[in-house]
């Protein structure tokens, strides 16, 4: 059954390849893991758990239950249950979307490039932007820098350019078997409504699906600007996760 959900659940994938994660299972109902202290869990579960699955995952959670507030990511059903049981907070909806089909679109802008060095400083203030529009918090430009050097480095990282050269808009993407997961989009304020971002994720996807994935993304659905950039191209919602404390 997590095969079957391994687009939805694909962090846990991730999180199950690295080696010092700690992962909990019976093999059958239910599956969880986490990379490292302060990273959320991530918990896929089969739909309709019978009662004995469910009282031995609740046994297996108490595991990661190591600090004052611990994350977690699960299906809604799943943490309908374990709220009644746990005392969570900070619930907040993840959407689940996969590109299944790509869609053509009007109004296509812009370059499509892969980003390099001479963008860095551009796009380490795009990602300060990004953490203080999403985490609601500051990292400062050294920190900005060094990551925006990683995924340069990584050659995944993508850059729309306007007329004059300048990176307008930002995204990246991290695979896993027949996934490709988008991420880290982010468009310059004073340049949103223009259908950069739209066009960016256009060519992306685009370039995904010839290269044999299936295009997926995570999305908070509170940002609707560029969840209609998504559908737009041919992303369709596959399901809601739950992120979510539970504290000590």
């Amino acid at each position: 059954m997590y095969e079957q959900e391994k687009g939805k659940f694909y962090l846990l994938g991730l999180i199950c390849k690295s080696e010092n994660s700690l992962i909990c299972t019976d093999n059958e109902t239910y599956l969880m893991g986490r990379s490292d202290l302060g990273l959320p869990t991530w918990i896929w579960s089969k739909d309709n758990i019978d009662d004995d699955s469910f009282r031995n995952l609740k046994e297996d959670i108490k595991k990661y239950i190591v600090e004052k507030e611990n994350k977690f990511t699960c299906k809604k059903e799943l943490y309908e249950k374990l709220s009644q049981f746990f005392e969570t907070d900070n619930c907040f909806e993840i959407g689940y979307l996969e590109c299944k089909e790509l869609k053509e679109i009007e109004n296509k802008k812009g370059l499509f490039d892969k980003a390099d060095y001479s963008d860095k400083t551009v796009l380490a203030r795009f990602w300060q932007d990004n953490h203080r529009e999403i985490e609601h918090e500051n990292i400062d430009y050294t920190e900005a820098l060094e990551t925006v050097n990683n995924w340069i480095e990584e050659g995944n990282f993508y850059v729309l350019r306007d007329g004059t050269g300048k990176a307008v808009s930002m995204a990246s993407y991290s695979t896993l078997d027949e996934y490709a997961k988008i991420t880290h989009v982010y468009t310059d304020p004073k340049e949103r409504g223009k259908h950069y971002c739209t066009s960016l994720i256009y060519y992306l996807t685009k370039e995904l699906i010839e290269k044999g994935f299936k295009p997926i993304l995570y999305t908070d659905f509170h940002y609707e600007s560029s969840n209609k950039a998504y559908k737009k191209v041919g992303f369709v919602d596959e399901g809601i996760l739950i992120n979510f404390i539970i504290k000590r």
